[in-house]
């Protein structure tokens, strides 16, 4: 419970039992995914055009996503030190959602 009596994420039940990500990795992956999208459209805001490029596209999110629920509904709880299925799906997002963003940054940059 915070200082307000609302419960926070980590008092959850779920999140105790080792069920839910930690909200870190959900961060990492959401500033990765996003810069990959916000990179993209930019590139077409100075006039480049826009860029689809890089190692984590929109199809290969999804695939990821469905891939790694059906394993997370099989293996449910903490796998390794502490981190759940779901946990490595958004380290994975997270890591390869940055790399896309930093392609899309370098193959914009080349063709201003």
């Amino acid at each position: 419970m915070s200082s307000t009596g609302m419960p926070t994420y980590s008092s959850s039940p779920a999140y105790s039992q080792g069920l839910l990500p930690r909200l870190s990795s959900g961060v990492f992956a959401l500033t990765g995914v996003l810069m990959s999208s916000y990179l993209g459209t930019q590139a077409q805001a100075v006039g480049v055009g826009r860029v689809y490029g890089g190692i984590l596209g929109r199809a290969d999110r999804l695939l990821l996503l469905i891939i790694f629920g059906i394993i997370a509904a099989f293996i449910p709880g903490a796998v390794y030190a502490g981190l759940t299925v779901m946990d490595g799906m958004l380290i994975i997002f997270g890591v390869l959602g940055h790399i896309t963003a930093l392609q899309r940054f370098h193959e914009t940059w080349k063709q201003l």
